[in-house]
């Protein structure tokens, strides 16, 4: 039986449970020739009117360039095609979680605004995944409330289908006109245009696991699709709904397949881990991280650089030819729960959990700015036993100072100064140095430590 604190969906949790037990690998068959037949109750969308909602919205800020989108007197016009390497909607400018199979959540669209005001739309609860976009400007994203919606470029309710549970990953349009929505009710659904269900496939889940499909859905050149369920299992599944094999894995898989060139799916998942696997689901290589991978990990254009962030504060570079070690790892000074994308450039951009979005060469150097000479950034990070890099603005200034020893049961260990608010430097812990541009290396001085 898994730990029952494994069996909590992301978007009620933080941090997932230290992972226990051996990793294991085994085929999931298919369960039936092809996909469940759709339940009467759950087979056409509703069009009730919206209800008033609580929480998170979807605003169209700018237009993108698109002339589905722009709203100026073009909409005669047909929409413009796009080039993917997989059998997506063609004039969808964003018709999957990172847009492309390499997940390098890049577009040739340009934000140009309309001069209008944004809307806003309000579900029943909140949203935790990011819409995609049809060529006509529709946004088709899931909410907490259950529902599915198609929301117009005007910003209204086109339609709406219900599921079971919360939706948690976003959806992908198939060239067809298919819309696959993955459900935390454990069924992934194939919906047409008009919001009509085609055929729903239930997660194959062993019992004592909860049989969410939170990881987002892409889609392989090979036309098969990819995505991670909670019952520990990396699947790939065919766009009639017949499963054609699980990789299983230590924990949940929130992370969104990338593929190379040759094929290679690199997929991370929530026991610390990211993997290369081929196109039958046989495992090809396996990299660890000190954190879960809920990140989605970005290819670059020749496969030969794979960017994953990871709940250990760090954003780790691999080399898909080196099985034996990563490339390179950049420190961050928080958890990565997002993921990376990558210009045509090279240039690497990631948000982290502290606050700060950064920019990496793909060496794995941070991109240097004319701003940066403002700053000081001392050379260490986190180790083992709590060594510290805080960046430090010129100046006299008031610093919070956290000790944190960050072995994998670094919340039980948190060290904290008996009756002061937070954390702040005692001198009971181990000295820290402080070092940088202009400034030889010495403890903080005392003055600069916020204290009550």
């Amino acid at each position: 039986m898994p730990n029952p604190a494994s069996r909590i969906p992301r978007s009620r949790r933080w941090l997932p449970r230290l992972v226990s037990g051996a990793l294991i690998r085994r085929k999931i068959p298919s369960v039936t020739a092809g996909a469940q037949a759709a339940t009467p109750a759950a087979s056409k969308p509703t069009a009730t009117p919206r209800r008033a909602a609580s929480c998170v919205m979807v605003a169209w800020l700018v237009t993108g360039g698109l002339p589905a989108l722009a709203g100026c007197g073009s909409d005669a016009l047909p929409p413009p095609t796009f080039a993917y390497d997989n059998a997506v909607l063609p004039t969808s400018p964003w018709p999957m979680f990172r847009r492309t199979t390499r997940n390098d959540g890049r577009s040739p669209v340009l934000p140009e605004g309309s001069g209008r005001a944004p809307w806003a739309f309000h579900t029943g609860k909140g949203m935790f995944h990011a819409p995609v976009i049809g060529g006509d400007g529709t946004v088709y994203m899931g909410s907490a409330d259950t529902n599915f919606y198609a929301i117009g470029k005007d910003g209204k309710e086109k339609w709406r289908f219900p599921t079971g549970e919360m939706i948690d990953s976003s959806a992908l349009l198939g060239d067809d006109g298919t819309i696959y929505v993955p459900s935390g009710d454990g069924n992934l659904y194939a919906l047409d245009s008009a919001g009509h269900e085609k055929w729903r496939r239930p997660s194959p889940g062993a019992a004592g696991f909860i049989t969410w499909w939170e990881g987002h859905v892409t889609l392989g050149s090979d036309g098969n699709l990819y995505l991670g369920n909670d019952d520990f299992h990396l699947y790939q599944v065919g766009r009639d709904g017949t499963i054609h094999w699980g990789f299983a894995t230590g924990d949940q898989v929130w992370s969104c397949p990338g593929f190379g060139p040759d094929g290679t799916v690199f997929g991370g998942s929530n026991d610390f881990s990211l993997r290369a696997l081929d196109a039958s689901g046989n495992l090809k290589a396996e990299w660890a991280t000190l954190g879960p991978v809920t990140s989605s990990p970005a290819v670059s254009a020749d496969g030969r650089l794979v960017v994953v962030g990871s709940f250990d504060g760090y954003v780790h570079g691999i080399d898909p030819a080196r099985t034996d070690a990563e490339a390179w790892s950049f420190p961050t000074r928080d958890h990565i729960y997002g993921s990376a994308a990558m210009a045509a450039d090279g240039t690497i951009y990631i948000g982290s959990a502290d606050g700060t979005l950064y920019a990496l060469n793909p060496d794995g150097n941070r991109v240097k700015r004319d701003e940066d000479l403002n700053y000081w950034y001392p050379a260490t990070r986190l180790h083992g036993f709590g060594t510290w890099s805080v960046p430090l603005t010129k100046g006299f200034h008031e610093i919070k100072i956290v000790y944190i020893d960050f072995r994998m049961d670094g919340a039980k260990r948190l060290n904290r100064v008996t009756g002061v608010r937070d954390c702040v430097w005692s001198g009971e812990q181990p000295e820290l140095l402080l070092s940088g541009p202009g400034i030889s290396k010495r403890p903080i001085p005392a003055a600069w430590l916020w204290r009550e």
